[in-house]
Order: structure tokens, then C-alpha cells, then sequence
């Protein structure tokens, strides 16, 4: 058994370009993830125990306000446990020394507030009028430090706030401040906790929040209570200042599934192939061997060791880089979460991984090397080929000696051509994955604020406005109104809260349906997300109950649109006016940019931050697509280098003999190219669609109830894509050029007996 084992690490050290594709793949795969796994399960551990620690709400309700005899109703219901309340207002604020306004929401906690619980990383607790906790990122990205002043604006009052403590909440660990955005904006939005008192002076909304059961119950019979006071009802996995994190888990987590499970196939076929061809290599040892005695079962045995060798010192590698890029994926992410602490962390079953990947690697050597099992000893040692091509009816004749060469080569050795296919089709495929990821995401966005959304300037307007004062503001910015609420949605018995956007025209929106119609005055409309979510179909029956108000209307779906981002339910105003509701505008679109401040506007958003916001939101996932993309580029590369050097050493006994039946060089040259070229084809042809097809499935990982992800990927991307793949097929045929040039011709054609 010694020898075998001397032998068995003589081998892989001669041979190590034939195992290094079969090395790489199982490497990948581990390292994938592995590597991931430690940045979503260390996300996800911060998250969740963050969230408990500080005994994140189970609900939250808005409501235009909640009585004392109220509040003691809904506490009684059936799996409330506990509830408290807060004044939300959303503000504009100065800094001392800068000219510009700044979005900031306040809120009330009191002492002996215990759901939701704010952490105070530096400074003290509100105490009085005046003061005020703002949160760590807005005071970072502003400079703003203890014991400066801030100056609210308010019904044009100045109310002076002092900065007394620096805080961050489990409710906003992906704060944008505002719907419109898709990524946070710590610059220009903030939050901050003030006295009861201070709330008092300003118009807001109350936050009920809820510590107990998350079911459809709960907010029916809320909604009850408050009547047309009630606005919304949001559990942790709706609220997207909560969800996104919880998301963005899970989308690290299924792209470290998806590319393993990837990998792992690729690994079996690399590890197979190179067993095989190795035996064919080895045929002579192998008869050498069994004439020493060795059974046949210990040469199995033997064989089969390669891919356990070969597994575990993958493995061991990717254990040793898989926290590098844990750290790496996580960093990216730290820019957009607010969090106290990050951390990678790895579970049990990532051990269960890298031991499944050391089977496939051993079993895949096992079938390979059984497979080559039962040869004669006299057929071996006297130098007779494996014959592997049957008598086809397809005939060689009309070809010359070289092409014949080419073509039975092929056929005798059918499994090296797949894996050629193989890995070009698999790069190309990684390939169109990381910069179709990056196209569709970019895509997504200018969709979403150039097309769908067309208007300059979004005003937000302050609840409880004068309606008449609102219209004369339309009149002046030439604009349209939009109002966006939240109603609950019944189909088929269930019930639902989704959002619901009220709009004058489509001036400034082009919205479309599957069909490619307009929004029109009768019935509603809802985007595809939400329709393939609740199965909603088109000419279905829904009945809505929108915000603040109690009555319920029935409604036909007139279309589904399709939409990139704010998903949930259309309507036009006059349709919603002949509902029997009021119309109550949220929002004003315009071209024009508001030049004076006016008391009616809470924030002044542009289509141009918007969209800088949205591909801020694509930069920060730019690291995993740069990663998919660097593993596509290396595959390539690897497989077509590695096939390149094991086709070379499998023909060079080939390439002599047809040197002596009167080829030249520059002709034995060609022969190698031409296969190349097929091969290469072949697999692009292939490789296009089935990237485009993984794409499609990849991309959907990413959708959320926000933001829906429509597949694109431009012409020049899958340029690239292509021509990367053909450098690296062609890399190969560069390189099998120089060792068919440097080849010893007289060497190559001794049979050792």
C-alpha cells in the first residue's frame, strides 16, 4: 500500500495541470458557500440578535391619532401582549454653518419605553423641551456632534433643538427616510427622538406598536377600533425599514446555494474526466501492477483516491480563504445596514458541505475508475490501443488524412468534447450572469425615475393641508396631484395591506400593462409583483378598504401592470371619486423645481437624486456581481487551459504519427484549431440561452414586495461575454501551437514494452 500511496503523490504532483481544473471546481464550490454563508449567517446573527435584545415590535400601526379608551381595546384583543404609542412628525432642519435643508423624522420614547428600544451609543436620554437623540449616521455624515444645536421648521416656526445623545433604532436598520428612495440617504435623512412635549407643537401621525402574535386577525379588528382614524398595519416582514436586511439574507444565502450546487456539478464531470483519462494514461502501470499481485479491487481503491485527495486539499483551501471573503461581501453590505456590531459567523452544515463536496469528488473517481476495469493483460502490455469508435454509417473517405484524424478523435474520445462544450458554456454562462446582474439592476433604475416616473420635482405634501391651498400650488408648478395610501386588499377569503397609489393623470407617469394600455378611468390596476404574489388575475374581482376611511367598495382588475418598482395597487383620481372617496393628495409632480419655501411641502424630492439613489443601491451590491464575474473569467480561462494541456499530452503520439504520414506542422496546427473553433461554437451557442435562462432565475432572488426585476441584458454585455470566452478558448490553441512546435517527434513515437 506504500507504493500506491508514493505513486498516488507522484502522479498529482506530475500530473497537477490534469487535476487542477477538477481541484479549482471543488474549491469553488466549498468556498461559495462557505465563504457567503459566513457573511448571511453572520448578518443574519446581528440582525436577529439586535431585534431581540432591544425586543423589536412584532407590529406597527399608523393612525391619524388613538384614544386612551382605544388603546385599552386594542389591548385586549386575543394575542396582544403588550402596546405602546409615539408621535411620528417628518420635519425639515438646519444645521448651524450649512444653507441647506434636511429631512429628519421625530419621534417621542419615553423612560419606560420597552418595545423597540432605541440604543444610546454616546450622550444621555431626552429629558426636556429643546433636546433631542438623532442617529448615528445622519450626525456622521453631517459632522454633528454633542451639544450642537439643530433648527426645526415648522408652520414657519424655529423651534431650537439641542443635540444631547447619538442613538440608533432596531426599527430603521435600512432607513432611506423616505418611500421614494430605494437606498438609504444618510446624508440629506435622519430621525431623532424628542420629548412629548415638543411633538405637541407639530402635526403627525401616532405609531402603535405591537408586542405579541403576527396573524390577519389582529389588524381586522384594529381597523375596527380606529375606524377611518387607521392608516396602515405593518409586521416585521412587510416593514421594508426591517424586511430589506431580512432579504438581503436571504439573497446572499440562495446565491451561495445556487452557485455551489453549480460548481459541485462541474466538479463531478472535472473530476470523472480527469480519473479517466488518467487511467487511459496509466494502462500499462495498471497491468504492471495487477502482474505484481494487486487485486483488482486495491487499484479501484487506489484510483479512487485521487478524488479524495484531491477533495480534501480543496476544501482545506477554501476553509483557509472562505473567511477573507465572508469579510469581504459583509463590508459591502455595512454601508447600507445600521447595525451596533458585524460579525461573519458559519454553521454546522458548512462542515456538511465540504463533506458532500469530498464525496463527489471521491465517487465521481470511483465511477471513472471502475470503469475502466476487465482489460486483458496481454491486450495492455502488448501496446493495444482501447478501441472506443464502432463502424458508423457516416464515411471519412471524401476527407483528407488530417480531418479523418480530427473527426474519429472526436468520437473516440466523446466525453473530452462534452467537457470542452461544458466549460465554455459554463464560463459564458458566470460570465453573462455578472454583468447581466449588474445590467438588469441598472436597467431597473433608469426604468423606474426616466420612464415610468417622469416628472423633475416629487413634493411631498404635509397631512391635514388645505385641500384648496394644494390645488392653488398645482396650478402655480403646473403640476399633477398623487396620493399614496396603503388599503387592505380581500381576494378569494384572504386579506392583505398593500400600497395604493391615487393619480390625477399619467402625465408625469408612463405606466403600461401587459398589453401595453395606458391606466384608464374605471376599475383598478395592479402591478405584476403583487398579482403573482396573490395570484390576482386580470378581470378578477377585489374588494378594497382604503386609509382613513371605513367603507369598502368591490372592484375589477381592468389590467396588470407592469412596473419596476412601487408595487401594490393604481387607480385614477376620478375613478376613486366615484367610489364615493375623497381624494387626499400625498404628493405633487412637476417640471418645475420650487424656487420659495412653502409651509405646505415636507420634503422636495428630484428624479436626479432618486436616480443617483437607485444605482447607489446597485454599487452596494457591485462586490457579489465583480465576484460572479471573476469566477466566470477564471473558469473559462482554467477549463480551456486545462484542456488545451490534457489534449496535448493525450495526442502527442498522434500529432508525431501524423508528422510522419507527411503532415506539416503548420497543417497538425490547423487540425487543433479547427476543433477549437467547433468546439467553441458549439458551446457559445449553447451557453448564450442558458445564461440568459440562469439569469432570469438569478435575478429573481433580488425582487422584493418593493422592487420587481425584470431580466435585461444589452447586446454589448453579451459582446463581452462572448469575446472573453473565445480569448480564452483561443488561449489554448496558442498554447498547444508552442508544445506541438518544441515537440520531439522521434521521442513521442517510442512504445515503452
Amino acid at each position: 500500500m506504500k507504493i500506491l500511496i508514493n505513486k498516488l503523490l507522484r502522479t498529482i504532483i506530475k500530473n497537477w495541470v490534469s487535476f487542477f481544473s477538477a481541484f479549482l471546481m471543488i474549491f469553488l464550490s466549498v468556498l461559495f458557500y462557505v465563504g457567503l454563508q459566513g457573511t448571511w449567517q453572520g448578518m443574519n446573527k446581528s440582525v436577529s440578535g439586535y431585534t431581540q435584545q432591544q425586543n423589536l415590535a412584532s407590529s406597527w400601526v399608523q393612525a391619524s391619532f388613538i384614544t386612551e379608551g382605544q388603546l385599552s381595546q386594542i389591548e385586549r384583543i386575543e394575542g396582544v401582549d403588550k402596546v405602546e404609542t409615539s408621535q411620528h412628525i417628518s420635519t425639515s432642519i438646519q444645521i448651524k454653518g450649512s444653507h441647506e435643508s434636511y429631512n429628519m423624522e421625530l419621534m417621542t420614547k419615553t423612560a419606560n419605553s420597552n418595545i423597540s428600544k432605541t440604543t444610546l451609543l454616546s450622550g444621555k436620554a431626552v429629558k426636556q423641551e429643546n433636546e433631542i437623540n438623532i442617529n448615528r449616521d445622519f450626525a456622521k455624515e453631517n459632522n454633528i456632534s454633542l451639544g450642537d444645536v439643530i433648527t426645526s421648521l415648522e408652520k414657519g416656526q424655529q423651534i431650537k433643538l439641542k443635540v444631547v445623545g447619538i442613538v440608533i433604532s432596531p426599527e430603521n436598520i435600512y432607513f432611506t427616510g423616505s418611500s421614494n428612495y430605494m437606498a438609504p440617504q444618510f446624508k440629506h435623512y435622519g430621525y431623532g427622538i424628542v420629548s412629548n412635549q415638543q411633538t405637541q407643537m407639530m402635526a403627525g401621525t401616532t405609531i402603535l406598536r405591537i408586542k405579541g402574535e403576527v396573524n390577519s386577525t389582529i389588524p381586522k379588528k384594529i381597523k375596527t377600533i380606529l375606524g377611518s382614524q387607521y392608516i396602515t398595519y405593518q409586521n416585521q416582514a412587510t416593514n421594508a425599514n426591517i424586511s430589506t436586511a431580512v432579504n438581503r439574507v436571504n439573497q446572499i444565502k440562495n446565491l451561495s446555494l445556487l452557485f455551489s450546487a453549480l460548481f459541485s456539478l462541474l466538479a463531478f464531470l472535472a473530476v470523472y474526466t480527469t480519473i479517466q483519462r488518467l487511467i487511459v494514461a496509466q494502462r500499462k502501470d495498471i497491468a504492471i501492477l495487477r502482474a505484481l499481485g494487486y487485486s483488482e479491487r486495491s487499484i479501484l481503491f487506489y484510483y479512487t483516491s485521487y478524488g479524495f485527495v484531491v477533495g480534501i486539499s480543496a476544501i482545506i483551501l477554501a476553509w483557509i480563504f472562505s473567511p477573507f471573503l465572508s469579510n469581504f461581501v459583509l463590508k459591502s453590505q455595512e454601508t447600507m445596514f445600521t447595525l451596533p456590531y458585524w460579525r461573519i459567523s458559519y454553521k454546522l452544515d458548512a462542515v456538511l458541505v465540504s463533506v458532500i463536496a469530498v464525496f463527489i469528488s471521491t465517487i465521481s473517481a470511483f465511477f471513472a475508475a471502475n470503469g475502466g476495469r476487465g482489460e486483458a493483460l496481454v491486450d495492455v502490455l502488448s501496446g493495444k490501443e482501447i478501441s472506443k469508435v464502432k463502424k458508423r454509417p457516416l464515411s471519412f473517405k471524401n476527407l483528407n488524412i488530417g480531418n479523418r484524424w480530427a473527426f474519429r478523435d472526436s468520437l473516440k474520445h466523446p466525453v473530452r468534447t462534452f467537457m470542452s462544450i461544458i466549460g465554455v458554456s459554463g464560463g459564458i454562462a458566470l460570465i453573462m450572469i455578472g454583468l447581466g446582474t449588474w445590467d438588469t439592476m441598472n436597467h431597473q433604475v433608469n426604468q423606474s425615475f426616466g420612464r415610468e416616473f417622469k416628472y423633475k420635482t416629487l413634493l411631498q405634501i404635509k397631512p391635514n393641508s388645505n385641500l384648496q391651498e394644494v390645488d392653488d400650488l398645482k396650478k402655480q408648478m403646473k403640476g399633477n396631484l398623487i396620493s399614496n395610501l396603503y388599503t387592505e386588499v380581500k381576494f378569494q377569503g384572504k386579506i392583505v395591506n398593500e400600497p395604493f397609489t391615487i393619480i390625477e393623470s399619467t402625465k408625469f407617469l408612463d405606466i403600461k400593462d401587459l398589453s401595453g394600455n395606458t391606466i384608464k378611468d374605471k376599475g383598478v390596476y395592479i402591478t405584476e409583483g403583487l398579482a403573482n404574489k396573490e395570484n390576482i388575475k386580470r378581470n378578477d374581482e377585489i374588494v378594497l378598504n382604503p386609509a382613513l376611511t371605513t367603507a369598502s367598495n368591490k372592484f375589477v382588475v381592468k389590467g396588470i401592470l407592469k412596473v419596476n418598482s412601487l408595487q401594490g395597487i393604481y387607480m385614477t383620481k376620478k375613478a376613486y371619486q366615484e367610489a364615493g372617496y375623497l381624494f387626499s393628495p400625498t404628493a405633487l409632480m412637476s417640471d418645475n423645481w420650487m424656487r420659495d419655501k412653502n409651509s405646505l411641502i415636507s420634503q422636495i424630492i428630484s428624479l436626479k437624486s432618486q436616480r443617483i439613489n437607485g444605482f447607489d443601491m446597485v454599487k452596494n451590491l457591485t462586490s457579489i456581481f465583480m465576484l460572479i464575474l471573476g469566477f466566470g473569467i477564471v473558469l473559462t480561462l482554467v477549463i480551456s487551459y486545462n484542456l488545451g494541456s490534457l489534449g496535448f499530452i493525450e495526442r502527442k503520439r498522434d500529432y508525431a504519427t501524423l508528422y510522419v504520414l507527411g503532415l506539416t506542422i503548420k497543417e497538425i496546427r490547423n487540425l487543433t484549431m479547427i476543433e477549437t473553433v467547433i468546439t467553441t461554437f458549439v458551446g457559445v451557442l449553447i451557453g448564450i440561452p442558458f445564461g440568459y435562462l440562469f439569469l432570469s432565475k438569478y435575478v429573481t432572488i433580488f425582487t422584493s414586495d418593493q422592487i420587481v426585476y425584470y431580466t435585461y441584458i444589452s447586446f454589448q454585455s453579451i459582446l463581452i461575454a462572448v469575446m472573453i470566452t473565445i480569448l480564452a478558448s483561443f488561449s489554448s490553441i496558442i498554447l498547444t501551437n508552442r508544445r506541438i512546435k518544441s515537440l520531439d517527434m522521434t521521442e513521442a513515437l517510442k512504445n515503452i514494452d
